[in-house]
Formats: structure tokens, sequence, C-alpha cells
């Protein structure tokens, strides 16, 4: 359990790079209140993942770069993203790539 001296109000986010469900409990454990899954990482593991967040108790926010991403994301049942401008491979940042994503978020999602 965290210790008194790191205890906080603020909600406390994970934002290692999330490949395993032992991480997803780890964070979980270490007082998190929410994991970043990185959807162009976690391709057809992502649902699983998310279900792992869920079952720790635990908020799943997912990165998405693109339209495709956010699609997928979506499908596999996504409430929580975190639209990210810049292109993992070159580092570039796609700065009218938010607002094309934010057209294809339904109400029920909340986008960051």
């Amino acid at each position: 359990a965290p210790s008194d001296l790191c205890r906080t109000s603020l909600p406390l986010i994970a934002k290692d790079i999330i490949v395993d469900p032992i991480q997803i409990a780890a964070a979980a454990q270490a007082g998190a209140d929410c994991v970043v899954l990185i959807a162009s990482i976690l391709g057809s593991r992502l649902e699983d993942l998310m279900d792992a967040a869920t079952l720790c108790g635990l908020e799943a926010a997912v990165e998405v770069h693109t339209p495709r991403e956010t699609k997928f994301a979506l499908a596999n049942g996504a409430t929580l993203l975190f639209v990210n401008q810049r292109d993992r491979l070159t580092g570039e940042i796609h700065r009218d790539q938010a607002a094309g994503i934010r057209e294809m978020i339904p109400p029920n999602v909340v986008a960051a």
C-alpha cells in the first residue's frame, strides 16, 4: 500500500507503457486510479487489458493517435480516450488531428 507521505486526493494516473495485466495490478497496488493503454501498441489485447483495469478497480484511459485507432478503441468499449497528436514514430505533431477525431467521439465517451 502507498505510504501516507504519497497519499493525495488528486487522481493518480499510471503512464507506464502497459502491456501485461500484472502491470495493471501493480499500478492499483501502488494507488493509481487510472492506467493509460496505448491502442497502437496493444492492438487485439486492448479489450482484455481494459477488462483487467476494471477488475482492479481502475479507469482505463485509451491513448489514440489516429481516427483508425479511435474507431478501434471505441469498438472495443473504451469510454475514456486520451488523444495524442504526436506521431510515436516520427515525433511530429499533427495539430489538426484532434479536431478530426473529436467528431468521431460519442457523447457518452470522455476525451482529453
